[in-house]
């Protein structure tokens, strides 16, 4: 419902804006702008569908990484009220997916996927 609202205001902000020599480029305008507007809710809610096998479409090259990234981050939230809070506002499209690329950000997700890795590690060691 979010995104509906974001592509009603969208649309409205482009006809208060549109002159009636201009009627003829609304659509494609609208469709390119509404592309660049639901990109992230729909990676949001569309990539870690992929985790299924009978999931249907073209998986990009990087799902595996994505999806580790994406694990990582959620065992960094439990522990982290910041990260918990910025998560739940990009996940509710109050601030950019954007936001998840910060360096600080970025570097304590991998080591929270080394751990997860490490941790792997030693559980397969002890199962031998």
């Amino acid at each position: 419902m979010t995104v509906a609202l974001q592509e009603a205001n969208l649309l409205f902000d482009l006809l208060r804006t549109l002159d009636g020599s201009q009627l003829s480029t609304l659509a494609p305008t609208f469709l390119t702008k509404a592309e660049t507007l639901i990109a992230a809710p729909w990676a949001m809610s569309a990539i870690p569908d992929f985790i299924y096998p009978e999931t249907t479409g073209e998986r990009p090259a990087d799902l595996e990484d994505r999806l580790n990234f994406q694990r990582a981050l959620g065992r960094l939230a439990v522990r982290d009220p910041e990260v918990y809070e910025l998560l739940t506002e990009i996940r509710n499209l109050l601030k950019p997916l954007s936001l998840l690329d910060d360096p600080s950000i970025v570097r304590r997700v991998k080591e929270e996927i080394a751990k997860g890795s490490q941790g792997k590690q030693s559980l397969a060691v002890a199962r031998t």
